[in-house]
Order: structure tokens, then C-alpha cells, then sequence
């Protein structure tokens, strides 16, 4: 999360000292949310707290940096509002839909390769706007126009790939979402015929 608040300061600040250290800030996110998992899963100290807050900690990162992006001018706004969206359903309905049955919905693989998928594309997109502050340089050797016109294509294409993926992430929650409520109606049903059934034997 504090990740999320540097990336934005020095992605928009767009000088090539502070596009390096925003690529940066995406490398560390990748790297400590792996050895995060690794570690706690190792030594055994998953926990609920850390099935919610490790999701919703990449949840801020990402969707800030992607929502970034489109500040600067690197996407258009409505490539980037898929990845709000998602995480809005996956954070404001089903995790505390699932709460009140009284279970913590950990990560999906899905949505682990979800989140590769945007750690890969937010690196790569930080990478090329570094390439872009060599522009005055590269220009000596080779007209820069068509190259930078590729490096658009990549970064619509990666984000487009990864938004799409995302959205599509959410469907397995959704559904193991919507099979818990179903299990919960029908052990209240169960219990209430039960309680109905002792009911008569006592009468």
C-alpha cells in the first residue's frame, strides 16, 4: 500500500531518475507479495488476517498503478476502470458476503495468475517510459516514431490481455460465493425441519 502511494508520486513526476525507481516499486511489490506467501505458508503462519489484507493490499497497489497509467496518459481511462471494477465486486460484495457465512475466502490460483499477469504488464509499461526519456539520444541513430508507436501497441495489448483476465478472475469467486450460500440455506433449512421434528415429538 505504501508501495502504491511512491509509484504514483514517481511515475507522475516523469523524470527518467523517478520512472526507474516507479519500476522499481513494481519489481519489489512482485517480489515481497511472492516471498510474503512463501514465507508465511512455510513456517506456518497463514492466517485470516493475511488471507483478506494480502489480496486487498495488492488490490490498492495495482489498481492505483493502472489507474496511474491513465492519469499519465499511457492508457486511456476506460482500459484501466476494469481493474476498479473488479476489485470493487471482490472486495465490497463477495469477501464480506462470505464473511457473514462465517468463512475467509483465500486467494484462487486464478487469481494468482491474475496478479502475475499485472505485476508483468505494470513492470513492463514502467520499463518503456524509461526507454522513452533515451528519445533525444535514440533519435541520432534511427527515427524513434514507429518504435514508440510499437511500444503503445505492447502496453494497450498488455493491459487489454490483463483487464480482461482480471474480469475473468472474479468468476470462480463469484460461483464458490453463490455454492456457500446455497450450502447455507439448506443446513438452516435442515436445522429448522430438525427443530420442527423435535417440536412434534415432544407434543
Amino acid at each position: 500500500i505504501a508501495l502504491a502511494a511512491a509509484f504514483v508520486f514517481t511515475f507522475l513526476h516523469h523524470t527518467r531518475a523517478t520512472l526507474i525507481i516507479a519500476f522499481f516499486c513494481t519489481i519489489f511489490a512482485m517480489l515481497s507479495d511472492y516471498l510474503d506467501g512463501y514465507y508465511a505458508r512455510k513456517h506456518k503462519q497463514v492466517s485470516d488476517f493475511g488471507k483478506v489484507f494480502d489480496p486487498l493490499a495488492d488490490a490498492v497497489f495495482f489498481v492505483t498503478v493502472f489507474l496511474t497509467f491513465a492519469a499519465a496518459d499511457v492508457i486511456p481511462l476506460w482500459l484501466a476502470l476494469p481493474f476498479l471494477v473488479r476489485e470493487l465486486v471482490q472486495h465490497s460484495c463477495v469477501r464480506p458476503a462470505a464473511r457473514e457465512l462465517g468463512l475467509v475466502m483465500p486467494a484462487k490460483m486464478v487469481g494468482k495468475v491474475k496478479t502475475a499477469f499485472q505485476c508483468v504488464t505494470a513492470a513492463l509499461i514502467s520499463f518503456l517510459a524509461i526507454v522513452r526519456t533515451f528519445d533525444t539520444w535514440l533519435i541520432r541513430w534511427f527515427d524513434t516514431r514507429l518504435v514508440f508507436q510499437i511500444f503503445d501497441i505492447i502496453a494497450w495489448g498488455s493491459v487489454a490481455i490483463t483487464a480482461a483476465l482480471s474480469i475473468a478472475s472474479i468468476v470462480p469467486y463469484l460461483v464458490e460465493l453463490r455454492r456457500l450460500q446455497r450450502a447455507g440455506r439448506l443446513t438452516a433449512e435442515s436445522a429448522e425441519a430438525a427443530e420442527k421434528a423435535k417440536s412434534v415429538e415432544s407434543a
